[in-house]
């Protein structure tokens, strides 16, 4: 799995957005890492990527808490630190099945 199928997954996703009524908005982020969101709603983000698990490569996608990430940025934790604290990583993304992402987000 690489770079072609998350683009597909996210074209199938941007169609799925696109029947509940709003454009999905995606940016590269990282290796194989993207951002989501709908345009017309910023109250929350999502990150999908893909990870080996038991030598099946599978997608992954996590809500963004877009509120609880702005006040650890105000507190003055990087990037790092909220990807890396086990705490912080719990309390600003919540898993979420991919095929439940485009609801969540609308």
């Amino acid at each position: 799995m690489g770079e072609k199928e998350l683009l597909q997954k996210i074209a199938s996703l941007s169609e799925q957005a696109k029947k509940v009524g709003f454009e999905l908005d995606y940016s590269l982020i990282g290796k194989d890492l993207y951002l989501l969101s709908n345009s017309g709603k910023l109250l929350n983000a999502a990150v999908i990527g893909f990870a080996e698990i038991n030598g099946t490569n599978v997608f992954l996608s996590y809500l963004i808490n877009l509120k609880k990430w702005k006040w650890a940025d105000a507190e003055g934790f990087t990037k790092e630190d909220i990807m890396h604290d086990p705490i912080l990583k719990e309390e600003i993304f919540d898993f979420v099945e991919i095929d439940n992402l485009i609801n969540k987000l609308s």
